[in-house]
């Protein structure tokens, strides 16, 4: 069986809801590439020269969709 996959989106935008970046998406993108889940966070993974490393936000990813104990 063919498996589908979907983009994400971990967002970093101080002062905007994720209802309000969803917003913004839908105005310049086709519903069927719009990310989810959006995964809003206070800050993107820096290393020490400001560089966001693609392995770091993977790996926030991966944390951020870990089901919670309850």
């Amino acid at each position: 069986p063919r498996t589908v996959s979907r983009d994400a989106l971990v967002a970093a935008a101080p002062g905007m809801t994720p209802e309000r970046i969803m917003g913004a998406l839908r105005q310049r993108m086709d519903p069927a590439f719009l990310p989810r889940p959006l995964l809003p966070v206070p800050a993107l993974p820096r290393n020490a020269t400001g560089k966001i490393v693609a392995k770091e936000v993977q790996a926030l990813y991966q944390t951020l969709c870990q089901p919670r104990a309850r």
